[in-house]
């Protein structure tokens, strides 16, 4: 008892966490000009997936199995699953064209931003729904086609797609930084400069697939085995640990991005020291006042307008 317990507490903590935090990075780049770029933006379609994770996967998954949302909750799984695996292949495409094909970046992002993320959460949606034409019945043959094609084709591929891509990325930009040492004696150049902020911006983005390839790890094990009609392979435990390294991942994204990402570290840093400076002004201004008291009667008011006048006059 103390376990299930102890396990609600925790993964409703981490629930709740998990959509402060998106919500924190997804108000930030829609409020904040400066953080406004097509990058942040598939940034913020992603933050999105994990909101539904925390905020509607794992309240179904607490509600437990009799409650009368229980049914939802393998579908919900599929959708944010798809969901953060498309989202994935966007910020990786992104940061392909940003390394690539550095002069057509923005006129390319621009031209498929808004259709690519559209196509992206309409495709996981109706793929996550696709078992309802059967009724969702976990014996049948269909639905294990259905899951067996929905990991390989929709989870598999894209993962080896993903990181094709951050190799040849990585491939492009040692080959960009060697034709620049070469040419250039002056390693503070534009060029160098732009070179190594793509590298770093490319490093954060590759953490962010490689936390999000591990902690769903599980869960692609398990929904394989199911497949292959093989639930002896999938022990409770796993099960169990599976909720937490998708709930670390949901968490982990946000806090890569405060402490890691550069324009966020920026935009944040600079938050904080107006704050600071808030703060003290009024600290400051307090100091500043007169003290006051209360004035009931005319007598008081006088008397109370003469202590003012003294006090400033002593300042003066």
């Amino acid at each position: 008892m103390v376990d299930v317990t102890l396990h609600f507490v925790i993964l409703a903590s981490m629930s709740i966490l998990i959509v402060a935090a998106n919500i924190i990075v997804c108000v930030s780049v829609v409020t904040n000009a400066q953080l406004r770029t097509y990058t942040n933006g598939f940034l913020v379609s992603l933050a999105v997936s994990d909101i539904l994770t925390g905020g509607l996967f794992f309240p179904v998954h607490l509600s437990g199995p009799y409650s009368p949302v229980a049914f939802t909750e393998g579908y919900l799984v599929a959708f944010v699953l798809l969901a953060g695996v498309g989202n994935i292949c966007l910020v990786t495409w992104d940061r392909y064209i940003a390394v690539t094909k550095p002069f057509q970046y923005k006129e390319t992002v621009k031209k498929h931003f808004s259709k690519m993320i559209i196509v992206i959460w309409a495709i996981s949606l109706l793929v996550a729904l696709l078992p309802l034409t059967w009724m969702t019945d976990y014996n049948i043959v269909i639905h294990k086609v259905y899951l067996f094609c929905l990991m390989g084709f929709f989870v598999v591929i894209p993962y080896a797609a993903i990181f094709l891509a951050y190799y040849k990325i990585g491939q492009n930009l040692r080959k960009h930084q060697q034709k620049i040492r070469k040419h250039s004696h002056a390693t503070g150049s534009h060029k160098c400069k732009r070179m190594k902020a793509e590298a770093k911006v490319t490093k954060v983005f590759l953490a962010i697939v490689m936390i999000f390839v591990l902690s769903w790890l599980p869960i692609i094990y398990m929904t394989t085995v199911a497949s292959l009609n093989k639930l002896n392979l999938s022990p409770d435990a796993l099960q169990k640990a599976s909720l937490y390294t998708v709930a670390l991942s949901s968490l982990a994204n946000p806090l890569l991005y405060a402490f890691v990402k550069q324009d966020f570290r920026r935009q944040f840093k600079r938050r904080s020291a107006r704050q600071g400076i808030s703060s003290v002004s009024a600290a400051a201004n307090k100091m500043m006042e007169p003290p006051t008291a209360p004035c009931r009667t005319e007598k008081d008011r006088k008397k109370n307008t003469v202590i003012y006048v003294k006090y400033f006059s002593l300042r003066s």
